[in-house]
């Protein structure tokens, strides 16, 4: 019989809460109109009077043809314009979000309650961390978990290095664990799954949402699991495991 997994760190957005559905557009629109704000207040830019649909097409498009790209930099064509874009794209403010527009994703709810019954479960995101701390709280779920960092991203692009910061550091916070009984879960190859299989992790892909594209490029990016939902990853784990053979947690 399989054993389950000691410890599961889960990602936030477009994991346990569904971003792509409205509050993605709704933060991205917010980032272009403060970008086009100082573009259109620099002469020296050159740049010919752009609208606000346009540029959120454009960002569309360069995720939509490169995933990793810095999307905020790619636009403005300036890193100072880029930065404003970027944080005011996470630190959109979500108490302006209603109930219904910010929710959890599919099976999110059913996974947490039986996964904490089985394993200890932590939470790794990235972002502003009142924004993120906010959505935590609106959802209600801060008590699943028995750590939580957040990842700043505010000020550049939260790549692999600090994600596996942020793993390592759980790792090393429970020493009597080894490395194939953590596991990652996040819908991004390069920061959820590259950085914790780096250290020896096992993952799983929620391949969703505006990175759900973003395909394997190094041998650590490619997941042990890959399932469209978390409402799936339950059901594998359901059939292939048995609350009878859990860890003391």
């Amino acid at each position: 019989m399989n054993r389950f997994f000691r410890h599961i760190v889960f990602d936030l957005d477009d994991t346990l809460l569904d971003t792509s559905g409205s509050l993605i557009p709704a933060a991205a629109r917010r980032a272009i109109e403060a970008m086009l704000t100082v573009s259109g207040q620099r002469e020296e830019t050159g740049r010919a009077p752009v609208d606000v649909d346009s540029w959120l097409a454009k960002r569309n498009e360069i995720l939509r043809r490169d995933p990793r790209a810095d999307v905020w930099l790619r636009l403005a064509g300036d890193e100072e314009i880029a930065d404003i874009g970027r944080r005011a794209f996470f630190t959109y403010p979500v108490e302006l979000m209603p109930d219904a527009a910010l929710r959890l994703t599919d099976g999110a709810t059913e996974i947490l309650n039986w996964s904490r019954e089985r394993a200890t479960l932590h939470l790794v995101t990235s972002g502003d961390a009142t924004t993120q701390n906010k959505k935590i709280e609106r959802l209600g779920i801060a008590s699943f978990f028995n750590s939580i960092q957040i990842v700043d991203a505010t000020y550049s692009p939260a790549g692999p290095l600090r994600k596996r910061a942020a793993f390592q550091k759980i790792a090393d916070s429970n020493p009597g664990a080894v490395a194939s009984e953590m596991i990652s879960i996040g819908n991004r190859v390069d920061t959820d799954l590259g950085a914790a299989k780096i250290i020896g992790w096992k993952t799983v892909w929620i391949r969703y949402g505006e990175h759900a594209n973003l395909s394997p490029q190094r041998p650590e990016e490619i997941p042990d699991f890959e399932v469209p939902t978390l409402k799936d990853l339950l059901s594998i784990w359901w059939q292939q495991f048995k609350l009878d053979d859990q860890w003391n947690v």
